[in-house]
């Protein structure tokens, strides 16, 4: 691999890794106030870029608002999801992995009758605009997702850091009983974090989906890979997962650049296993408190 060919597979690691890191930030913020492992996270990011084709396609809206009204989408379909699959069954340790499970099948399925079967390709007005500086040359829709992550990770620091709901969820996660005899109250501050986490898987949903075919078993991989990255990283910390997806995305980024890029699911496994070996508490291990 000569040099051209090595800084161009480190701006596709780049932007491979901005995915993954979008892509699990919801899964971590989740984990990390309620101990909840959700497997339908990558349905909501699936039904997400159904409902942008659907505004831009048959509506005619613009991208930018379609991204809008997608967001606040998968908001409600997070906030849905807890009432339905999770409220009831939070304090069985499988209970929302199994309940997730089946919102995961029950949603491809709805999916696939409501859809078809038949790819579908978003089209966005940046697909065909070519950037090339140097050596490199990509479409913009490929590098708004760079910026949209370093944006989003910002914008989540200052939520979780800075502001009241931010310092609410901290104190929830740490001890809900305690919370709320400061009062706080949990169940508002649950429905908040689940409409959080929807906003964050609306972001790729918008910005990667054009780049792909959207079909309904496409949110299935994806869940994996976001889960791949949050155990790198450390169950519910959110600078270990912003880590993790980096190193994953430029790991597989280097994979296809060797021309191993059938081999690019089962590395990512593998890197998943050194780590474990390594750093079984991921890359950033803290109490269970403190991850959030």
């Amino acid at each position: 691999m000569g040099v051209e060919e090595f800084v161009v597979q480190i701006f596709n690691g780049l932007v491979i890794g901005s995915t993954y890191v979008l892509l699990a930030l919801g899964v971590t913020l989740i984990y990390g106030l309620l101990n909840i492992i959700n497997f339908a996270h990558g349905e909501i990011f699936m039904l997400g870029a159904y409902f942008a084709f659907v505004c831009v396609t048959t509506w005619g809206l613009s991208y930018w608002l379609s991204a809008i009204l997608v967001m606040i989408i998968c908001a409600a379909m997070y906030v849905v999801l807890d009432f339905v699959a999770f409220k009831k069954v939070r304090g069985f340790e499988l209970g929302p992995l199994i309940t997730s499970i089946g919102v995961s099948i029950f949603l491809q399925n709805l999916a696939l009758i409501v859809f078809g079967g038949d790819p579908r390709q978003l089209a966005t007005p940046y697909l065909d605009e070519i950037i090339s500086y140097g050596m490199l040359s990509f479409s913009l829709q490929r590098f708004l997702i760079i910026p949209a992550a370093i944006i989003t990770i910002i914008g989540l620091y200052v939520l979780i850091e800075k502001t009241t709901i931010g310092r609410a969820i901290r104190a929830v996660s740490q001890d809900r009983h305690v919370a709320s005899l400061m009062g706080i109250n949990p169940t508002l501050v649950i429905f908040f974090t689940f409409a959080i986490a929807g906003v964050l898987v609306a972001i790729p949903s918008v910005l990667v989906s054009p780049l792909f075919y959207i079909f309904p078993l496409m949110g299935v991989t994806l869940t994996l890979k976001a889960y791949i990255i949050v155990v790198m990283g450390g169950f519910g910390n959110i600078l270990g997962t912003i880590i993790a997806g980096m190193i994953l995305g430029l790991t597989e980024s280097m994979v296809a650049g060797f021309g191993a890029s059938r081999w690019i699911d089962a590395i990512s496994f593998l890197v998943l296993v050194a780590f474990l070996l390594v750093k079984p508490y991921g890359i950033i291990s803290e109490r269970r408190e403190e991850n959030v």
